[in-house]
């Protein structure tokens, strides 16, 4: 119970701070975001996939730092080209599109549970 009381006792003086209130209003957003791509990321399985693309962004910023210009150019200049250049979906979504409506049901109850 003290440890408890002690615990809440440090939140007021951190979120009496408007940076801290944005900090946190922005991290809730953000964890929201990342959960819902997450977990179609994962369905899909796209993680390593994901993983490849922020080790391009990585060097796409170094390259741009490099070259002078702003990171975020080549950040996602680098994750656009790389990601469009190998997308894995891309074959997929077309056998998807000329698949028959019966062959389209099957696949996605196939992969979404019905209740």
């Amino acid at each position: 119970m003290t440890a408890t009381l002690a615990i809440i006792g440090w939140v007021p003086p951190i979120v009496g701070h408007p940076f801290m209130r944005n900090a946190f209003l922005a991290g809730t957003g953000i964890a929201a975001g990342c959960g819902a791509v997450g977990y179609f990321v994962v369905l899909r399985s796209q993680v390593f996939t994901g993983d490849a693309l922020s080790h391009v962004a990585f060097t796409g910023a170094l390259a741009a730092l490099a070259a002078g210009v702003d990171l975020r150019f080549g950040l996602f200049g680098a994750t656009i080209a790389v990601a469009s250049a190998d997308d894995p979906a891309v074959p997929r979504v077309k056998k998807f599109l000329e698949d028959s409506d019966a062959e389209k049901k099957a696949r996605a109850s196939s992969v979404i549970p019905q209740r």
